[in-house]
């Protein structure tokens, strides 16, 4: 679903001939296991960005269309700092779109691409908004000047995600998953080091950080809950699944929290994620309603012999 560096997918990785397509918005949505190439047919074909989309479309074809390669890292930063001035949210569609460099977090994601590019130019209008009264924006605003300030510390960007994604934090040093854990759920600790932790757990792998991952889907920050569900969505541990889908089921949960989690388990595409996918593919949050239907068309393709996810500008080609 987003922060893909290279315009690969953290869930397809490489092919041979170049980067695979994604399965999530630009966030490189959904980490895990990348498709080989079937029968040694080689990439499907690239296909050009369109010039336009049909609004009129449903999530479904809509999101195959957004998640093409070549729509992607295409934001520069005057785009996004004008992203941060406010403006009408146009709903799930809109995501991938505003973000395609950092991976749309909603009311902070423009703040979010801004210290993905790393820039230090911006450092000043990211603290402005690092006040901002809407708490995701002004959290993503911390969290990027946080990163911006690491990188000038460090005099070097951080190393290569296994998931191919610019996070907007580097990985922790420490390596053991109940310290990990330790710092992941501590509130009294900066969001910045917590988010250090996450990362380091979901690069680790393996069932016990994906539960420590989870456990994280009750802290006390929407922002924070949400990029939980986002890396568990990268992880693709089915051990995550009753605690997403709890998030999933709980109305009053942020939509963004549930929209990743939502995501996260058509990432995981498991037997064990449709009952919840398909209890709220009509609820009545948009976001929550597209993104169901998102994933469990992911679903259905992790679980085909279909090579291509972002097909539908290929589709397109095809049929005229």
């Amino acid at each position: 679903m987003r922060r893909s560096v290279t315009g690969a997918s953290p869930s397809r990785g490489l092919c041979a001939t170049g980067p695979c397509p994604p399965c999530r918005h630009g966030d490189g949505g959904g980490g895990g296991r990348h498709r080989p190439d079937p029968g040694g047919r080689g990439a499907a074909p690239a296909c050009p960005v369109p010039g336009s989309f049909h609004p009129a479309q449903s999530g479904r074809p809509r999101s195959r269309e957004l998640d093409q390669p070549g729509l992607r890292g295409q934001l520069g930063a005057a785009e996004a700092r004008a992203g941060l001035l406010p403006g009408p949210d146009a709903g799930r569609s809109r995501h991938p779109c505003a973000h395609p460099c950092a991976g749309g977090h909603w009311p902070g994601a423009h703040g979010e691409a801004l210290g993905a590019i790393g820039n230090p130019s911006v450092l000043d209008i990211l603290k402005r908004y690092s006040e901002d009264p809407v708490v995701e924006v002004a959290e993503t605003c911390q969290l990027a000047v946080r990163r911006l300030e690491w990188l000038q510390e460090n005099k070097q960007e951080p190393g290569t995600s296994p998931y191919l994604s610019v996070d907007p934090a580097p990985p922790a040093e420490e390596t053991d998953v109940a310290a990990l854990r330790s710092t992941l759920l501590d509130e009294s600790r900066p969001l910045f080091d917590r988010y250090r932790a996450m990362f380091a757990l979901r690069n680790l792998g393996g069932r016990a950080a994906a539960l420590a991952l989870a456990d994280g889907l009750r802290a006390g920050s929407a922002l924070f809950r949400h990029e939980i569900g986002y890396v568990l969505g990268q992880l693709r541990d089915e051990a995550a699944v009753p605690q997403l889908a709890a998030a999933l089921r709980r109305r009053a949960e942020s939509p963004m929290v549930r929209h990743e989690c939502a995501e996260a388990l058509g990432s995981i595409a498991r037997p064990s994620c449709l009952e919840a996918l398909r209890a709220f593919a009509r609820d009545e949050e948009r976001v929550v309603r597209e993104s169901c239907q998102v994933a469990l068309d992911m679903y259905q393709y992790e679980n085909s012999a279909q090579f291509q996810y972002a097909d539908g500008l290929c589709r397109l080609q095809t049929s005229a």
